[in-house]
């Protein structure tokens, strides 16, 4: 979606628009720039969320986990766009996000009896939000 030339949000289509898109196809048919564009919900200056979004991701390869790692002295220090409130904002979702993670881990009453079930349970729990169970999670 980036381009030279900025395009506000209110100028594009609304069925490309990240929050419509997820309302019409779900959560998971966005890009990881479009989710960060629903948790920062306006852009700066010279650049609409998408863009904003796209760039800070480009900057971290694309690791959300490099994000994470950052405070939001980093964070508003490092991107033009990004102050206090949208970095503490982006921060508390991926947070919410680990904890999501480690709260399946914890409420899965699968019994892991091999390291390939160990292996499937946890490829499956990083793709979905709940417990797994799948066959490789008990074999």
């Amino acid at each position: 979606m980036s381009t030279d030339t900025p395009i506000l949000m209110r100028d594009l289509d609304p069925s490309v628009r990240p929050r419509e898109k997820a309302m019409r196809d779900g959560l998971d048919s966005l890009s990881d720039a479009e989710l960060m564009a629903i948790v920062f919900a306006t852009g700066m200056q010279g650049k609409n969320v998408v863009q904003l979004s796209e760039d800070i991701l480009r900057d971290n390869r694309g690791h959300l986990s490099r994000l994470m790692r950052m405070s939001v002295k980093d964070m508003c220090r490092r991107y033009k766009g990004i102050g206090p409130a949208k970095a503490l904002t982006l921060l508390a979702a991926l947070k919410l996000g680990e904890r999501t993670v480690a709260d399946a881990v914890r409420d899965d009453d699968t019994q892991l009896l091999s390291s390939a079930g160990a292996y499937g349970s946890l490829r499956c729990r990083m793709r979905s939000s709940g417990p797994c169970t799948s066959a490789a999670a008990t074999v």
